[in-house]
């Protein structure tokens, strides 16, 4: 019979956003079949504006202007200057990380904020760890987009950003550069050189080769140019484009679906589907069961299971009973970060 241990203290879950510690579970299962994005890391336009901080820093440090420590300001200031151009020109808010001191720094200053690493100009309480450098760094660098340290890019992003994207600075370049080596002010209007370029560079919009670029590296997991014939990455993007709406989460009996579809060409990859929904049926329940019980302040027990077995019935929906032993020696890595949460169509629990 199957049976959950006791925590081990040095898994101890450190603050509320992940209260049954499921994340590194599911996280492991998941690199299986999706290698590199998370997410937390669902942007493009992030990927752009770090990889623009991360390219600009490595420029300002191999010509000597600065030194490699200053590499991560560089970055933060890059993603403040970015965040106020794309909601001010293009009035771009939930994609945002900091929307919220984004819009009281805009009120405050009338226009004209501080771009700065300290708190006059940091969008988020703490932008190193929650912004794009603690986000999105690792699955930059999983994309075959960053390299090794602080600053720098691989070559294939270098050559897509000095052929898109610097070229948009035009006379802008070194005002731009002077406000992220070190803080300054930026006026947020279209006569602004510094704001109007960045603007062009951040539009909504994706470009062709945009497409291409972000396709190949993020979507397919094309971490080399030389790789021959589709990835794994790129297969399961294709089955998802042939038997699931891409508008909506994904359900259980498209995640079957999948995996039928995947095991004539890729055995690993349907393997992989079948265990997550396996997983599924575990975690599922037991976050649904988690998140009613907060809702039943100071009932007895038996009325909180009275009220779940009213909804549920006397099995939990979905369990399979193999799924224990199915996921039993699966290799995991706790140090991965999910990817995706909601693959389970599992019935709400009665408010």
């Amino acid at each position: 019979m199957p049976f959950l241990t006791l925590e081990d203290p040095n898994a101890k879950v450190r603050g509320s956003r992940d209260p049954l510690g499921t994340v590194p579970i599911w996280s492991a299962f998941a690199r299986h079949v999706v290698t590199n994005i998370t997410s937390v890391s669902s942007s493009v336009r992030g990927f752009t504006t770090l990889l623009l901080g991360r390219y600009f820093a490595a420029r300002l440090i191999e010509d000597g202007t600065l030194p490699a420590e200053e590499a991560l300001n560089v970055v933060l200031r890059t993603e403040q200057a970015a965040a106020y151009a794309r909601h001010v020109a293009h009035s771009v808010e939930d994609d945002i990380r900091g929307i919220e001191r984004v819009k009281r720094f805009l009120a405050e200053g009338r226009g004209k904020v501080t771009i700065q690493a300290d708190r006059r100009g940091l969008i988020l309480s703490d932008q190193k760890v929650y912004g794009l450098w603690g986000l999105y760094s690792v699955a930059a660098r999983r994309s075959g987009l960053l390299t090794d340290g602080t600053f720098g890019v691989t070559p294939i992003a270098r050559t897509f950003i000095e052929q898109h994207y610097t070229k948009h600075l035009n006379g802008a370049e070194k005002p731009f550069l002077r406000l992220v080596a070190g803080g300054g002010t930026l006026t947020t209007h279209a006569d602004d050189p510094v704001f109007a370029a960045l603007a062009r560079i951040l539009p909504p919009a994706f470009t062709a080769p945009e497409i291409e670029f972000y396709g190949r590296q993020l979507r397919d997991a094309h971490t080399d140019q030389a790789t021959e014939g589709p990835t794994r990455q790129q297969r399961f993007s294709r089955l998802l484009e042939l038997h699931t709406n891409l508008e909506t989460p994904i359900n259980r009996e498209e995640v079957r679906t999948l995996a039928t579809a995947a095991a004539s060409t890729d055995e690993t990859l349907a393997t992989s589907l079948d265990r997550i929904i396996h997983l599924e049926s575990i975690l599922a329940p037991a976050a649904a069961v988690f998140d009613f019980v907060l809702t039943r302040t100071n009932q007895p027990p038996a009325e909180v299971g009275a009220a779940i077995r009213t909804r549920w019935g006397h099995r939990v929906p979905n369990l399979d009973p193999h799924a224990f032993e199915d996921l039993d020696g699966f290799p995991m890595n706790a140090g991965d970060l999910c990817v995706r949460e909601d693959l389970t169509d599992h019935r709400r629990l009665p408010a």
